[in-house]
């Protein structure tokens, strides 16, 4: 069956499209494919009709795994056979998909040539992909623009290759062959006829003709109908029509030495040569220096003695030196071009010289197609489809858990609380996305106690640059009509997101544009990064840093010793308190004995949970501070010996895993103590700050920034850690460090001393909210 014509031009590219549009159009990925081939006919096949009423609903399709390109030819093999033996002609009407072993999606069957035709779309996606990429890292989005202008199935005159995949190269650090020397070439003529220059270079195929007949057809070159183009070039030149005969030659370079190409030694290296008919000389470059293959010249004088008598002397064409193993070509035709057109310079070497000289032939190669052909037009679409990625993360996960609840069925003993947990996430993950596609609810966020940061559930995050991300509109805390309430923290510090080369997968970055992407929505990991970086507002760093201490071990035991009324109205552990439990409901039957032995059986037992809960909090800030003052690594928290130590003292307390331990109580605990440490400091006066730099072992610069008190009992406190790499490290900067820091931790001093180490001279008054006094050390 065909796509039907509305449906594929929505799920299907345009031939016009235009290549960048292409690069980014959504095409379904090929991870974790079902098995279709595996399926019965009876099962894979169905008469029932599928879920594609119109082309309003087939977002999903772009989100579906696709099967290998043999399976879907077997698949397709089967359904002819299948239903040539059905009663009923055109009776099946859908294809099963499996989502898990017990639910499939059924598709409508024109589904295997869509997924036939989007393989054929691929390779061109992911190799323009690239190429936009390499441009966009070059900053030359002028370059991008041009590319709009190409439509990605255009066939290019033959005069300037085949294919417009033969531009991709150009944007690359790969070897140029012939069909980009051809491009470049065209290029050079169109600027010489423009400057009236009797000049033409010739493209590869004269090259290769010409090496023919004078190693096959000597004796017949003046006779032979297949060299009668050669000589009538050579009529040219006598004719003076053509002045500069220019050629980018192709030779082999090998441990004998250079030489021109044969069926033993293919070409690896390109080669300037110009034919000057005036001053009757062989002007030949090579940008790794060497000499002309002997056999080159040879062919040239032995095809040109025949127009002119006196043979041609060898000369050097300048030409820049090649530094790296790709660059040949694109210092070839720039000799050729500054040999036979006085106003262009040759390239200059460093700064990506040869990076922008390529970047320029892209330009006034498409430049070029244009002019040549003014019917090349490209169409432009948004054709991003948020639903689509929506629909393929949804269906992954489904798919995951699928995979899960499979293997889970022929275990023989049941699983461990930890792992059932997982699922049942996972479950609830796959649930909100798929209500998120049909319009029912919004996907919620995902707390660091139900992950409980275990290895199962770690969450990656990354670095990547930012213009390879798009924002997929907002995340409003109020749009969700049901689950889990949303974290408005968390809208402070992500941004939902994707990524151009892997727009199936939904990202959330920072929102403060440093580059940082996270695979979801996890408290723990977005605010362990919120306290540190930045580049976020001074507002929502401080939100993040009091979120993260409201998580320390030790803010929990002082909110039980500081707070009057625990959550039920429990007065805890004041001392004389008595503490009051929720109301006990009582049989009215009963005797007052028995009430008031349920009394104080309820109180007992609420009282056992609240110092449980205390006993467990003090064990999670004794870990924190065993790990972290004897240095001990945090995976000694994922041994099995560690567990069982606790779980023989105390078989109701389960420690923290290492994820937990780093993620949330280190971060929450460094932040508590910097509470109290702010605290402290607002009390005092002639607070000196010392700011010194250093250098990871990873050659990684930082800089710190320490107060401390005066007098014999001073103080030293450590109040921030700047990563400074990309950053000059002038007294400009800093200042600013300082100011950033002090009125971030709201700080307002008297008289503060500034002492700076590494740096030569900071000469600078300014002022935080009075007079300051900055002394330099």
């Amino acid at each position: 069956m065909s796509i039907p014509p509305e449906i594929a031009e929505i799920i299907l590219p345009d031939s016009t499209l235009n290549v960048v549009d292409l690069s980014e159009f959504t095409i379904p990925p090929k991870t974790n494919p079902p098995d279709l081939p595996a399926l019965p006919d009876t099962d894979l096949f169905s008469t029932q009709s599928n879920l594609v009423k119109s082309k309003d609903n087939i977002a999903f399709l772009q989100g579906l795994s696709m099967p290998s390109l043999i399976h879907i030819q077997q698949v397709q093999k089967r359904l002819t056979n299948y239903s040539s033996h059905l009663p009923t002609p055109n009776a099946l009407q859908s294809l099963n998909y499996p989502i898990t072993p017990t639910q499939n999606l059924r598709l409508p069957l024109w589904v295997l040539d869509y997924w036939r035709q989007v393989y054929q779309i691929v390779e061109h996606q992911k190799r323009w992909s690239e190429a936009i990429k390499w441009l966009r890292n070059m900053k030359s989005m002028g370059a991008v623009n041009m590319l709009t202008e190409v439509p990605w199935m255009y066939r290019m005159p033959i005069e300037f290759g085949d294919s417009v995949t033969d531009l991709i190269p150009l944007c690359s650090e790969k070897w140029l062959g012939v069909a980009q020397l051809d491009l470049m070439v065209a290029g050079l003529n169109d600027k010489a006829q423009k400057a009236r220059i009797h000049a033409l270079v010739q493209p590869n195929h004269f090259n290769q003709k010409l090496i023919a007949c004078y190693r096959h057809e000597r004796d017949t070159y003046l006779e032979a109908r297949s060299t009668t183009f050669i000589r009538k070039l050579a009529e040219q030149l006598v004719e003076g029509s053509v002045m500069l005969l220019g050629m980018a030659v192709a030779v082999c370079i090998t441990s004998e030495g250079i030489m021109l190409p044969n069926h033993e030694n293919i070409s690896n290296h390109w080669c300037g040569l110009i034919i000057d008919i005036h001053k009757h000389t062989l002007r030949y470059g090579d940008p790794l220096g060497h000499q002309p293959p002997v056999e080159l010249i040879e062919i040239v004088r032995w095809w040109l003695h025949f127009s002119f008598p006196e043979p041609f002397s060898v000369e050097t064409l300048s030409v820049t030196k090649q530094e790296d193993t790709y660059s040949c070509s694109i210092l070839t035709i720039n000799a050729l071009a500054h040999g036979i057109l006085p106003a262009v310079s040759l390239i200059l070497q460093g700064n990506n010289s040869f990076h922008v000289a390529r970047i320029n032939e892209l330009v006034n190669a498409v430049a070029l197609l244009k002019k040549q052909d003014p019917k090349m037009l490209a169409t432009h679409s948004n054709s991003t489809n948020m639903a689509a990625i929506e629909a393929r993360a949804a269906f992954q996960a489904k798919l995951e858990l699928g995979k899960e609840s499979s293997k889970a069925a022929v275990k023989s003993k049941p699983e461990g609380k930890e792992k059932e947990k997982t699922r049942e996430k996972k479950m609830y993950r796959w649930q909100a996305s798929l209500d998120s596609i049909l319009g029912f609810k919004q996907p919620t966020d995902l707390d660091d106690e139900d992950l409980g940061l275990s290895e199962d559930s770690e969450t990656e995050t990354t670095v990547v640059d930012m213009q390879d991300l798009i924002d997929i509109g907002t995340t409003s805390t109020t749009s969700a009509l049901g689950g889990r309430p949303k974290k408005r923290i968390l809208d402070d510090i992500l941004q939902q997101c994707y990524r151009k080369p892997k727009r199936e997968k939904i990202l959330y970055r920072c929102l403060g544009g440093c580059g940082y992407v996270f695979s979801n929505r996890n408290t723990a990991r977005a605010v362990r990064h919120a306290v540190g970086c930045h580049h976020l507002p001074a507002d929502v760093r401080a939100k993040a840093k009091a979120y993260a201490a409201s998580k320390a071990p030790s803010h929990a035991l002082l909110d039980n010793n500081t707070s009057e009324n625990g959550k039920d109205g429990a007065v805890k552990d004041l001392p004389g308190a008595v503490v009051v439990v929720k109301k006990i409901k009582l049989n009215e039957n009963s005797s007052h004995a028995t009430r008031k032995a349920n009394v104080m059986e309820g109180l007992v037992a609420e009282a056992r949970k609240a110092g449980k809960a205390k006993r467990h909090q003090m064990l999670d800030l004794a870990i924190v501070k065993l790990i972290c003052c004897a240095g001990l690594p945090s995976r000694v928290l994922d041994l099995d010996e560690w567990k069982e130590a606790f779980m023989t003292a105390d078989y109701t307390y389960v420690p923290a895993t290492h994820a937990k331990l780093e993620e949330v109580q280190i971060i929450g605990e460094a932040e508590q103590i910097q509470a109290l440490q702010i605290a402290y400091l607002k009390t005092q006066e002639n607070i000196t700050i010392s700011c010194d730099g250093g250098t990871t072992t990873g050659r990684q610069a930082y800089w710190t920034l320490h107060m401390s008190t005066p007098g014999p009992d001073r103080k030293v406190y450590l109040m921030d850690v700047r990563e400074a790499t990309s950053e000059s490290h002038t007294a400009v900067w800093i200042k600013t460090f300082v100011l950033e820091v002090s009125i971030r931790k709201n700080l307002i001093f008297r008289y503060v001393r500034i002492s700076v180490k590494s740096v030569e001279s900071v000469e600078a008054y300014f002022i935080i909210t009075e007079s300051v006094r900055i002394s330099v050390e």
